[in-house]
């Protein structure tokens, strides 16, 4: 019990970063010369810096505890989530602090599925890889909406106060966390490489990112564009779009009992009809219903994508293949504001044009991922 506290503790805090998301708009019209997707860098930074960092923290593990390597990703967000209470009066220092933030995330997300590998097999994996899901969630969830409280109370410029949850969060990691193995080339018959199918899974798992982050970097907007709500309103929708990641992530090992592999592509699926959803919503029930549904799929696809990677690599492949999962679905998170916000440009003007965009692909990428399942590994 100890061990399992220590590894969900240690989830809990990997999306402390969301909760700047609710005053995206806020820092928009601080800084109107500054660009909406410059803006929005301030939550897919961290996904850019996760994409170099987890490759070089897979390979770490072979020469250092991964308990050591979670204690130091977490002094990183704390350095990158109090410097901006001092100075906040540029976003090029806030895109700064967002990268330190992104350090700190780029050793939590492979690490923390790693140490859990070291721990745990079969079903008992599947579940605790679901528990770690729902901790992450609850984590966005308790982090976004406090972000949204403080800044509706103190301004914008206070939100990074929510990073002192970190003080009494890294001391209980401190003396809870176990410290893992270190990784071992292996010699023999077991797959020294990677599987297709787990090139397959990074592949989508790009697109998949590309897509589901637009709720997290445009919500705040569309909701302003729409006249449904402020910061309070989109901190709320962030929030159940968090909350409903704890119910995937709970669910996990029963979805996989019953769909397996088959659980990536439904939660493409219920991404899908998330989006499409918050694009045909006028108010604030049908977008909150929208992010519960993402949110939901968004934990499920995270949780199952690292089940089938641990499932199908040699133990000392493990790190190396989860890092390389996490890099190539951060690749498509950092790319998302980018690629998405000319895509829609093309299709009509505003901020609904994303949600529109992001469902119709997911829909193609789901039905994709079914037909590549079907065929036989390679």
């Amino acid at each position: 019990m100890k061990q399992k506290l220590g590894i969900l503790l240690s989830s809990f805090v990997i999306m402390s970063y969301l909760g700047i998301s609710p005053v995206l708009a806020d820092i928009a019209s601080a800084f109107p010369a500054v660009s909406i997707t410059r803006v929005q860098m301030l939550i897919t930074l961290p996904s850019l810096m996760t994409l170099v960092i987890s490759l070089v923290a897979g390979r770490l593990t072979r020469y250092i505890y991964k308990r050591h390597l979670i204690l130091f990703a977490l002094g990183c967000y704390l350095v990158g989530g109090l410097l901006p209470l001092g100075y906040h009066g540029s976003v090029g220092f806030l895109l700064l602090c967002s990268g330190i933030l992104g350090l700190g995330c780029g050793i939590l997300v492979p690490i923390t599925a790693a140490i859990i590998c070291d721990y745990y097999e079969g079903n008992e994996r599947n579940q605790m890889m679901g528990l770690q899901g729902a901790a992450i969630s609850v984590g966005g969830m308790v982090f976004t909406l406090a972000g949204g409280t403080v800044a509706s109370s103190l301004g914008w410029q206070k939100v990074y106060l929510i990073f002192l949850l970190f003080l009494p969060c890294s001391l209980a990691i401190f003396f809870l966390l176990p410290k893992g193995r270190l990784e071992q080339q292996e010699t023999g018959d077991k797959q020294a490489g990677l599987l297709g199918r787990i090139w397959f899974l990074c592949g989508i798992g790009c697109l998949y990112y590309i897509c589901q982050n637009v709720f997290n970097t445009n919500i705040a907007m569309y909701m302003g564009e729409q006249g449904i709500g402020a910061a309070q309103e989109a901190s709320l929708a962030t929030a159940v779009y968090n909350f409903a990641g704890i119910f995937g992530g709970l669910l996990l090992g029963r979805i996989m009992k019953i769909c397996n592999k088959y659980a990536v592509p439904l939660a493409f699926g219920l991404t899908a009809v998330g989006m499409l959803l918050t694009f045909l919503g006028r108010g604030l029930s049908l977008v909150l219903l929208g992010g519960f549904l993402v949110g939901f799929a968004f934990a499920v696809f995270t949780a199952a994508g690292n089940c089938l990677v641990s499932e199908q690599v040699a133990a000392s492949q493990r790190s190396m293949g989860l890092a390389c999962l996490s890099a190539s679905n951060n690749i498509g998170n950092t790319l998302s504001p980018i690629v998405v916000n000319a895509a829609a440009g093309l299709l009509m003007p505003g901020v609904q044009a994303k949600f529109l965009l992001a469902g119709a692909i997911l829909v193609l990428l789901a039905l994709i991922t079914v037909i590549r399942f079907l065929m036989p590994d390679r």
